[in-house]
C-alpha cells in the first residue's frame, strides 16, 4: 500500500510573473514509510514546492 502526497501552487500565486510549481511524494506504507519517489527530496513535507512547470503545462 502507498501514501501519496501532491502539492500544487497555481501559476501567479506568489507572484504575478511567477510559473506554477508542484511536489509529488510517493511512500510505501508497508515497509516502514520507505520513500519510493519524492522529486524534492532535501525538502521538509511542509516545505513550499519548487519544482516549476513550464506556463501552459497544466492547463
Amino acid at each position: 500500500m502507498s501514501g501519496y502526497m501532491l502539492t500544487v501552487i497555481d501559476a501567479g500565486a506568489v507572484s504575478a510573473n511567477d510559473h506554477g510549481y508542484f511536489r509529488l511524494k510517493v511512500w510505501d506504507i508497508n515497509d516502514g514509510n520507505r520513500v519510493v519517489y519524492d522529486n524534492e527530496p532535501v525538502s521538509q513535507m511542509a516545505t513550499i514546492p519548487r519544482h516549476r512547470l513550464p506556463r501552459g503545462a497544466s492547463s
